[in-house]
């Protein structure tokens, strides 16, 4: 049997963001499934991973974020398809969110809320969520 070499890496950006020992999500449609997620998407060719996470928190909830630290970075094959993420943590200057269109809702959740939900978020980063409040 041939095997399948690997297709280009994918570089993607998620942005931690706690308000009030609660952290903000997104709903979005992932392959015809709503699904919550921290803020973030892939990183473009012409930029570091903070740079994109400043851009994604921008374009998906309206705001600008600041502060970004990289308190996560890992690398997985999914799909036959390498990744690499970065985690952020950043802040707010404001909560008056401007959703974009593929955005359903924003919300913040407490630490015990997302492990119930319906969430496309890795394990081992709900392990660091529960650390940082």
């Amino acid at each position: 049997m041939p095997s399948r070499r690997l297709s280009e890496c994918v570089g993607f950006v998620r942005a931690i963001i706690c308000r009030d020992r609660k952290f903000l999500l997104l709903k979005e449609n992932r392959h015809g499934d709503l699904v919550w997620n921290l803020p973030g998407g892939k990183i473009e060719k012409y930029e570091s991973p903070k740079q994109a996470v400043y851009r994604e928190v921008k374009e998906e909830i309206g705001i600008e974020c600041s502060n970004a630290r990289l308190i996560f970075s890992d690398n997985f094959i999914f799909d036959n398809k390498k990744y690499n993420g970065w985690y952020f943590e950043c802040s707010l200057f404001n909560y008056n969110f401007y959703l974009e269109t593929n955005i359903y809702e924003a919300k913040f959740f407490d630490i015990s809320d997302i492990f119930i939900l319906h969430h496309g978020i890795p394990d081992k980063i709900l392990e660091k969520l529960t650390k940082i409040q």
